[in-house]
């Protein structure tokens, strides 16, 4: 919540941003999606200096997940933005490692 600068720990998943997800990575399978809070509770997480509003996580396991994180302009609330297979096993340029 400090590193974001959110008021809430809870994450939402919008309907508009899962459908988008969807047609985007139709490799992503519900038992991935299942992983959302295991990936935000143990994923390594990144942030971008340009984009302080977000945070990108990264879980390791028998396969590479990279996650993105969002708060809102006002900070009340936070959506989960977008969970894809990270074959290239980094974090995005730029990023600094903040857990």
């Amino acid at each position: 919540m400090d590193t974001l600068g959110t008021k809430s720990s809870a994450v939402k998943l919008s309907a508009r941003s899962l459908k988008e997800h969807l047609e985007k990575h139709p490799e992503i399978q519900l038992q991935d999606y299942q992983k959302i809070p295991h990936i935000l509770d143990q994923g390594e997480v990144w942030q971008l200096h340009n984009k302080p509003e977000r945070l990108i996580y990264l879980l390791i396991d028998s396969v590479v997940y990279r996650a993105a994180l969002k708060r809102t302009q006002s900070g009340d609330e936070n959506f989960f933005l977008t969970l894809f297979k990270n074959t290239k096993k980094k974090p995005p340029l730029g990023a600094v490692k903040v857990r």
